[in-house]
């Protein structure tokens, strides 16, 4: 439950869920910084946004206060860190790369909530067309790029480092495919139309296991 706490160095707002947050929640851990992590729920969100104000420049979330200053908007905010820790793209292939992962995410996200939108029904068939036609192409597509680029020997996305693509493709394909709603009915697509990504993400999270087991983490009923 949301509750105003003493003030830290660093805060990270967001909802009850690890969503757009869940890759700048694992950018700071694995670089050390301590934080608050303040969720709340939906009902919680207007008292939440009338605390922050014009700190809240869009009425939305996440939001980071880091360092006597306050971000927002998710990109932007992971690149400002990625500056910060040294991970930010180097030249023009690199920002292609990592820019073209984050935009499959984020194209593959809004495929994925329109599943629960509209009535039970249209709700339905929403979900089975996900399953059966749009995430198959998507994820044939990711594989596709990740077998030419060879991810499986080099070990990352972008790089022979973690990029931002790395920390967001592997909290949204953790959370997509692995979350206790959905793994049984999710983790067999990927796995079946990206089988190299499927053995990668398994690598990347027993990898990164202390981030996927801290208390910034925990277990959430939407993800």
């Amino acid at each position: 439950r949301y509750s105003k706490m003493a003030d830290s160095a660093t805060k990270l707002y967001y909802f009850t869920a690890n969503g757009a947050a869940d890759p700048i929640r694992f950018l700071l851990f694995q670089n050390g910084v301590e934080f608050e992590d303040i969720r709340f729920t939906r009902e919680e969100w207007p008292k939440v946004k009338e605390e922050l104000g014009a700190e809240c420049t869009f009425g939305q979330v996440p939001l980071l206060k880091y360092e006597g200053k306050t971000f927002v908007q998710t990109r932007a905010i992971l690149y400002y860190l990625g500056a910060k820790f040294g991970i930010i793209p180097q030249g023009a292939e690199e920002e292609f790369n990592t820019s073209w992962y984050l935009d499959v995410k984020e194209d593959m996200l809004q495929s994925v909530t329109k599943g629960f939108h509209g009535s039970e029904e249209e709700k339905k068939v929403a979900q089975e067309k996900l399953l059966t036609t749009d995430l198959p192409l998507f994820l044939k597509g990711m594989e596709e790029k990740f077998n030419a680029d060879g991810v499986t020997d080099r070990g990352y996305l972008v790089t022979d480092k973690p990029s931002l693509a790395d920390f967001a493709i592997i909290c949204f394909l953790e959370n997509l495919f692995y979350h206790s709603v959905r793994k049984e009915r999710y983790s067999p697509v990927l796995v079946a139309n990206a089988p190299n990504i499927a053995a990668w993400l398994d690598k990347k999270l027993e990898e990164f296991n202390g981030y996927f087991t801290s208390k910034y983490r925990p277990p959430t009923t939407s993800g």
